[in-house]
């Protein structure tokens, strides 16, 4: 039996003022780095999620924002297992 792959996000803010949200561990890397392209990042809020809509509703939320809506069936899907362990480095 197949447990659920729940994932660390990350919240950060650019130098700008625009906030971006990534998957926290390798799978944010690029995500991180075009954070930073014009100055320093700064993280400010990581939760978990287990799929892309979980995530993005619970980002929606923490701007302030109206929930998140998607017409893409896969935004719903679990998080595939694998992700969780190259997340946890395994």
């Amino acid at each position: 039996m197949h447990g659920v792959a729940i994932l660390k996000h990350e919240v950060w803010i650019c130098r700008d003022g625009l906030s971006g949200c990534c998957l926290a561990g390798p799978d944010g890397d690029v995500a991180r780095r075009a954070f930073a392209e014009d100055g320093p990042a700064r993280l400010v809020w990581t939760f978990d999620a287990a799929s892309h809509f979980e995530a993005m509703n619970r980002y929606h939320q923490y701007l302030g924002r109206e929930p998140y809506t998607t017409n893409q069936p896969c935004d719903h899907e679990p998080y595939p297992e694998e992700w969780l362990r190259l997340q946890r480095g395994g």
